[in-house]
């Protein structure tokens, strides 16, 4: 067994990297006083530091006049791109801000910020926490190419967050140190439908009609509605907002929709009622206080004072205190719905993530729902519904929302990557997808561009760390080490693991219990496994690879003392581990190997790892390759590796390899029935390998062959 082994600290991260640089600082300094600009220059970054933090990120290094953030780590969080984008948007906005109260002196501050979506690692050096990958490497080349007061972004943040934000048109850019141009887009604004879909809507009927009879039979004066709960990506938010679509196309529709999302990281009293007015009146944060007030006043009956109330509010420009906010956003929303008395239809509100209500939202909610007259009709979203808004859907129905059946799940596969994909492929994506919309969006869209689904997409592998990302370090560790066996393994696979890999090996049984218990394991007799093999997939690919090598190889130890293990998975982990030379000699010795199409990647990867000073394993491997072609009907490929071997052995005079080749040809010419030339050729073959010194080990294959042929051809002899 091998000694114990130190697994290197960090991981495989998905992050989100700004890249912040100020525009002409020289020129700046050359015309203020040293201190002037050390205090400007700290009051803008530390205003920058505090929306990043507010939005959940770190600032990871100051260079000059630069700044580089990342939002992933060391906390993710599934809405990372998100997240990092508006805190770009925010700063830019306060740097309006300060420019307005600079305008006497003429000092405008400009800043060009570049924001990429990528794999990173992170680890340590020293006793500091580093961060590497050439993810940052292009949103610093992305910042370059920014203009002044702008974000841009690449292709991958943009898909991350593409239903958050309004991107220009694509644009392509020519990076230092990328040999194709990166493709980029500015952002313009935050969108003001942040629930749009860009995909069609494919199945779920059946539940869609139900929301909207329920709907269109609403009265008003009482509350009613449906909380839709489910795993991630189940189609919860999908559903709510066909059901406000398709309100929407009804004929003379003009009734009041509210729509937003409650965020974890918005903290502001009433954040979820802003945004739900705002989204009402079609309105900004960005705008002037003139168009907002006139939105407003457009969309109810209250006095021109409340409606630039709620301008300074949204802008975050308030003046008012908190009763006096509550009262202004009463009478706003009051007015808003009661303006849909007049229509056929009520007013519709839609609160997505509603456990993240903050806490004025929820006092509101409250509020309204118990003294208001007219209340809208009510779609709240969650994966489950925590107690803190409990009592917000007495009133309503729940629905648990499942997965998607096969057909519709194939039907959405072929909708967004066309019918192109090969039929293993998109089975492989149903497979891993398991009727979850979201999964089956992201895997079909990155394998029409990759042609491969082994990889899991980084918005699925995201939802999955940051589900695990608060659990204690140990017990993290720990399910990531149980994700590099194959299939199962036993409470005393896991505690050897933990132990050579220098773990906790006291945490295996209660975590083995708990991950059961959670769902994230199953178990079967003595074995565990994981529910989810994309759950474990995207456990496998955040750890390091230099911790990947020795896991695989603490594993495949294992599997060896404890004899007779399933050459496969054995094969697996000794390749992961780099272990060529034992994953040779357990090729060789895996039983009725030219039987199994499955060792031919195995053997080519062999093939790449054998070095010219090794012909012998050269040949050998090639003879082996041979025989399972011929074996099963691959008879042309097979042909092509025979000369391969015959010209080694003319070349090298080798008796050993003309053996091997005569050996395969004699198997071709039995298979196809040309008995005499199987008998020439296994003769030939006998008396090479007798001249190599090789004995009937090495032949008894070859008189199977010879005695095949002469029972059909009735030789009793």
């Amino acid at each position: 067994m091998a000694p114990n082994e130190n697994l290197r600290q960090g991981e495989r991260r998905n992050v989100t990297v700004l890249f912040a640089d100020m525009k002409d600082f020289t020129a700046l300094t050359e015309r203020l006083d040293p201190e002037e600009v050390d205090s400007l220059i700290s009051r803008v970054f530390s205003s920058f530091e505090t929306i990043i933090r507010k939005y959940g990120g770190v600032v990871e290094k100051y260079i000059g006049d630069a700044m580089v953030a990342v939002f992933g780590a060391p906390h993710m969080h599934e809405d990372d791109p998100e997240r990092c984008v508006n805190s770009a948007l925010d700063f830019l906005h306060e740097i309006d801000r300060l420019n307005r109260s600079l305008a006497p002196r003429n000092l405008g501050i400009a800043f060009r910020i570049g924001i990429n979506s990528g794999l990173i690692t992170t680890g340590k050096r020293g006793d500091h926490d580093v961060i590497t990958g050439h993810a940052m490497s292009v949103a610093s080349r992305l910042e370059s190419s920014a203009k002044a007061n702008t974000v841009l972004v690449s292709e991958s943040t943009k898909s991350l967050c593409s239903d958050d934000f309004v991107f220009s048109e694509q644009m392509s850019i020519t990076v230092k140190g990328k040999s194709a141009p990166v493709t980029a887009y500015s952002v313009l604004r935050r969108s003001p439908e942040p629930t749009a879909a860009d995909s069609p809507f494919i199945g779920r009927k059946d539940l869609i009609d139900r929301l909207m009879r329920r709907y269109l039979r609403h009265d008003p004066t009482g509350v009613d509605g449906f909380v839709l709960t489910g795993e991630p990506g189940i189609g919860k938010t999908r559903v709510a907002t066909e059901l406000i679509d398709k309100a929407r196309r009804l004929p003379d529709f003009d009734s009041a929709i509210f729509h937003a999302r409650a965020r974890r990281y918005r903290t502001e009293p009433f954040a979820v009622i802003t945004d739900l007015l705002a989204s009402c009146f079609d309105v900004q944060p960005e705008m002037a206080p003139g168009v907002i007030t006139e939105r407003v006043l457009a969309r109810t009956g209250v006095e021109p004072v409340s409606a630039e109330g709620f301008g300074r509010l949204l802008t975050g420009e308030v003046q008012e205190n908190e009763n006096q906010a509550f009262v202004l956003l009463y009478l706003l929303m009051k007015s808003a719905v009661k303006r849909s008395e007049n229509s056929p239809y009520s007013a519709l509100l839609f609160i997505d993530n509603v456990r993240m209500l903050d806490k004025g939202s929820r006092d509101f909610l409250r509020f309204y729902l118990k003294n208001a007259d007219a209340k809208p009709f009510f779609i709240l979203t969650d994966r489950e519904l925590g107690p803190n808004v409990a009592d917000l859907a007495d009133s309503l129905e729940r629905i648990e929302m499942g997965p998607m059946d096969r057909e519709e799940s194939r039907t959405l596969v072929s909708s967004i990557a066309g019918d192109g994909l090969e039929m293993l492929l998109v089975g492989s994506i149903l497979d891993n997808s398991r009727g979850n919309p979201l999964f089956l969006r992201e895997y079909a869209r990155y394998a029409a561009q990759n042609r491969d689904v082994r990889e899991v997409p980084a918005s699925i592998q995201n939802i999955f760390m940051t589900s695990i990302d608060n659990l204690e370090p140990e017990y993290r560790d720990f399910l990531k080490r149980m994700s590099v066996f194959v299939h199962s393994f036993s409470l005393d696979d896991a505690r050897h693991v933990q132990e050579v890999t220098d773990g906790e090996p006291s945490i295996v049984d209660d975590a083995l219990v708990r991950y059961v218990e959670d769902g994230t394991l199953v178990r079967d007799g003595e074995l565990y496994m994981f529910r989810l093999e994309v759950f474990k997939t995207a456990l496998y690919a955040s750890i390091l690879n230099y911790n990947k090598k020795i896991i695989h190889r603490v594993i495949a130890d294992l599997m060896e003392r404890k004899g007779s293990p399933h050459p496969a998975r054995l094969l697996h982990h000794l390749f992961r581990a780099e272990e060529w030379n034992r994953a040779y000699v357990a090729l060789c010795g895996s039983p009725n190997i030219t039987s199994g199409l499955e060792y031919l990647r195995h053997i080519d990867r062999l093939l790449e790892q054998t070095g010219a000073d090794q012909p012998d394993r050269q040949v050998n491997l090639m003879f082996l390759k041979s025989a399972i072609l011929f074996k099963n009907g691959m008879s042309d490929q097979a042909d092509s590796l025979l000369k391969e071997i015959m010209a080694t052995a003319v070349a090298r005079q080798n008796a050993l390899y003309a053996a091997s080749a005569y050996h395969l040809l004699s198997a071709s010419y039995l298979q196809a029935s040309c008995f005499d030339k199987a008998d020439f050729c296994g003769h030939k073959a006998k008396a090479y390998y007798e001249r190599a010194g090789r004995g009937a080990t090495n032949t008894q294959d070859l008189l199977e062959i010879l005695a095949t042929s002469a029972a059909l051809q009735n030789d009793t002899e």
